[in-house]
């Protein structure tokens, strides 16, 4: 067997591994009343957009099994529009990310209203017209309208904004942090900076691998397409791809091991029948999520 072969293998099982985090998420998200709305549609764009990008790359590694078990492959048509749904959803997948950090910078940026603000709609909107340009761009592609250097470069551009945002959301984030303004804000002021501060810390390790492994191999495959002749561009190809796919899997695990963590907290509740005595001191400890027990903090204030 080949080195492809082993590296569809591989693929293919990541794409595999990607359903079931899709699914493992859905659970997750349905729990989460707490969670502004914004910022869920837009966290359920960005899986979904994962979970497409999943099964086109299924769909497209696959072929390499149907070569060795001598079955017949698809036809070029087929082959073309797998190739323009890999191409769309991935750029799919960059924009729902940069979507999701510039939601909650906004939130923010603009706490003193946003938590009672829906913008569903708008965000539909953005996401159908980004859908549209980016099937546009892949079908131009493929008629060699455009040139796939020049593609490859311009999307590399396209990466800037993603960690410019998140920083900013981190600054953000640390100046409220270190100021007394938290404290002068209002209630639902103090709702949206406890629920960035949880999100930042959830969202990060998954931003920052996408970022780091975005750039890299977006790098990588200009490098390929100047030196076409050197490389074997099936196998950097799906190389490339393997890359993206188990780093973003690696974010993806991240969090949801985060979230697991910070979603039990031990909380001390004195009974009712509490005193000072030393004999009647006790203490009930107790595992709750940590949206009842920001519940509980709320309704404290």
């Amino acid at each position: 067997m080949s080195f492809t072969y082993y590296l569809s293998l591989v693929s293919i099982i990541l794409e595999v591994i990607f359903v079931l985090l899709y699914f493992g998420f859905v659970k997750v998200f349905a729990k989460k009343n707490i969670w502004h709305p914004n910022f869920k549609y837009c966290m359920f764009i960005f899986l979904t957009a994962i979970l497409l990008m999943a099964v086109s790359n299924f769909l497209k590694f696959s072929q390499i099994f149907f070569r060795y078990l001598q079955l017949d492959e698809y036809p070029n048509y087929i082959n073309s529009l797998i190739d323009v749904l890999r191409g769309s959803f991935h750029n799919v997948l960059r924009y729902s990310l940069f979507q999701l950090i510039f939601e909650r910078y906004y939130a923010m940026k603009y706490r003193k209203k946003y938590e009672n603000e829906k913008h569903l709609l708008v965000i539909s909107l953005l996401l159908a017209v980004f859908v549209f340009l980016s099937f546009t761009i892949r079908i131009l592609l493929l008629a060699n309208i455009i040139q796939s250097l020049y593609y490859s470069f311009i999307t590399s551009l396209t990466d800037i904004p993603m960690p410019i945002f998140f920083f900013l959301w981190i600054l953000e984030s640390r100046r409220l942090a270190r100021t007394n303004e938290t404290m002068k804000s209002s209630l639902s002021q103090k709702y949206t900076i406890k629920e960035n501060n949880l999100l930042l810390t959830l969202l990060k390790p998954m931003i920052v691998i996408f970022i780091i492994s975005e750039f890299a191999t977006d790098i990588n495959l200009i490098f390929i397409k100047v030196f076409l002749h050197l490389f074997n561009t099936k196998v950097a190809s799906i190389l490339i791809s393997v890359v993206r796919d188990s780093s973003l899997i690696t974010g993806l695990i991240v969090f949801l091991l985060k979230h697991r963590k910070n979603g039990k907290k031990i909380i001390f509740v004195k009974p009712k029948f509490y005193t000072n005595t030393s004999t009647s001191q006790k203490i009930i400890q107790k595992q709750v999520e940590t949206d009842e027990y920001f519940k509980r903090t709320t309704a404290a204030w």
